[in-house]
């Protein structure tokens, strides 16, 4: 039977808050990846948790409570090339994607590498106190989940999860651990893709500066990125006031690919900055040793 853990896991990730002074790292290699898959597998009871998301495949290793070796790649590099170049595990966990061809992809690489079963976890009806919202708990989506509880165990409180990714989610969960509201919409990559695909428009980041007292800029490419950040940053303003008059002890968390530059759009607002969430989340399921 699985048990919960009555504490947060311990992560090699340092949380910060979103007005920190954001110094930049330097993106790992695809060899260093590897190299820190391999090393983290020959440790003691080394589980490979992963997850699946529509554009890359996050990983980290579970030993005892705590998650190490973090790593992150395209979905072609992570299942082509950096699963057949890591030791076996003592067992594979992941949280699957929408999408079932790419739940198979990584289901038909642990198996031909290790001869395991990569196991699937999903959403549930509740888990140590969190309870799902829906009235079809299995169709809320299994990253929704799993960063939620990893959210509630590290505050036991009121929170709302933001997950800036492909999608950008926002999840409401009230001080009794009840799954109050979410929110799903496109997120920065897929709006600037919708408009490529449906106008011609190639949107990306603009530089230059914006007019003075306005947002908006002169340009279409910079036109357009002004309008995706308002209308992402009030989306989330809006989402939070609402769950703050109902729940003014909440906090917020922000976790996901895109979680910095939405963050950066975000003034004023108290949010903190958890990158792994969604591996805490999936961490929590596993039995503890």
């Amino acid at each position: 039977m699985e048990r919960c853990w009555s504490r947060p896991l311990r992560v090699h990730a340092r949380c910060v808050r979103a007005k920190s002074s954001g110094c930049a790292r330097r993106a790992p290699r695809r060899s260093d990846l590897m190299v820190d898959m391999a090393q983290e597998a020959n440790g003691p009871g080394g589980q490979l948790l992963v997850d699946l998301g529509n554009s890359r495949v996050k990983w980290a290793w579970l030993a005892g409570r705590t998650l190490h070796r973090h790593g992150s790649m395209p979905w072609s590099d992570a299942v082509s090339a950096v699963f057949p170049a890591t030791p076996r595990p003592r067992r594979v966990l992941y949280v699957p994607m929408t999408r079932q061809e790419g739940n198979r992809a990584l289901e038909v690489a642990v198996r031909r590498r290790w001869r395991l079963r990569a196991e699937p976890c999903r959403a549930e009806a509740q888990r140590d106190g969190l309870a799902n919202g829906y009235a079809e708990p299995a169709r809320l989506g299994a990253d929704r989940w799993s960063a939620m509880l990893a959210a509630w165990q590290r505050v036991r409180g009121a929170v709302c999860v933001i997950d800036a990714g492909t999608a950008l989610t926002i999840d409401c969960v009230d001080a009794a651990g009840r799954h109050q509201a979410g929110y799903l919409h496109p997120g920065v990559a897929a709006l600037r893709g919708g408009l490529a695909t449906t106008t011609g428009v190639q949107a990306g980041v603009c530089n230059a500066p914006a007019p003075p007292r306005l947002h908006g800029r002169l340009d279409t490419t910079g036109c357009f990125e002004a309008a995706l950040q308002l209308a992402l940053a009030g989306l989330v303003q809006g989402a939070w006031r609402r769950f703050h008059v109902m729940e003014p002890r909440a906090r917020l968390f922000l976790t996901g690919g895109d979680a910095a530059y939405l963050a950066s759009h975000l003034n004023g607002l108290p949010i903190e900055m958890h990158p792994h969430l969604v591996l805490e989340g999936l961490a929590a399921r596993v039995e503890a040793p």
